[in-house]
């Protein structure tokens, strides 16, 4: 048994930053899950990735990379959104935090990236392979910190209108499912951050800012944050997260 939430946004206020002012290269919000955005994020991640690659800087060529994860766009009620899944209580690390779905890359994934993020998602989710459009992996811009060697790399998919989407979660490793509208992750009231006290010492910086997502009852932090703030300017470009627009910061950003 899982428990869907999902954040009311008014259509007028899709409406409203439907509305605003657009660089030409710049994708609307209500446009995002189109074949046309599709294409362009395709596109755009084949060609940072090769650049990335290039300059050895690729998580997707990591050795360290050992995990990967789904991000998995939808739409509700014509909105589109993101899907989140509240970790089980009962698991050893990062119990009941909000996360996206994958984990450990195995055997049969052959080193493929997006094959253990695919795997992962239809053994969490319950959901079928097919119906899982997969656009693109994302190769990390920077090697996120992470305690050991862990580093997920994000898979960008498209599952498509969520009340269409059957689903049987595994009790074992997911306890909610949450669905939470474009809209709200891109408003900047939403945004929160934390400063954390670097856990290794490193003569570049002591502190760092760590994004935040407010939600009534799913609060997105920690690598999933991350994730969300390196991936949603490649899915809507117009999207930053508050602390990018922080003045005079006092701690090492990720962005």
């Amino acid at each position: 048994m899982f428990v869907l939430t999902k954040l009311p946004h008014t259509s007028g206020a899709i409406n409203a930053i439907c509305r605003r002012s657009l660089s030409k290269d710049a994708v609307a919000l209500c446009n995002v899950l189109s074949e046309e955005n599709k294409q362009r994020v395709i596109s755009e991640l084949t060609g940072r990735n090769e650049k990335l690659r290039q300059r050895s800087r690729s998580s997707v060529s990591k050795k360290e990379t050992v995990s990967a994860v789904l991000v998995p766009l939808c739409s509700i009620g014509g909105e589109p959104a993101m899907l989140f899944t509240r970790r089980a209580t009962n698991l050893k690390s990062h119990r009941g935090e909000i996360s996206f779905p994958g984990g450990l890359m195995d055997i049969k994934d052959g080193g493929d990236v997006t094959k253990t993020a695919v795997r992962e998602t239809c053994e969490e989710l319950g959901v079928k392979e097919s119906l899982i459009d997969v656009w693109g992996e994302f190769a990390l811009p920077k090697e996120l910190p992470a305690r050991g060697r862990m580093l997920a790399t994000p898979v960008i998919a498209h599952l498509g209108e969520f009340e269409k989407l059957k689903m049987n979660p595994s009790p074992q490793e997911v306890d909610k499912i949450h669905i939470v509208t474009l809209g709200h992750l891109c408003d900047v009231s939403n945004h929160r951050y934390t400063v954390f006290k670097a856990w290794r010492p490193n003569p570049m910086f002591e502190m760092y800012y760590g994004p935040a997502f407010h939600h009534p009852d799913c609060y997105i932090y920690g690598l999933t944050a991350v994730i969300l703030c390196a991936t949603l300017p490649v899915i809507y470009p117009q999207f930053k997260h508050r602390t990018q627009l922080i003045k005079h910061k006092t701690a090492f950003s990720f962005f």
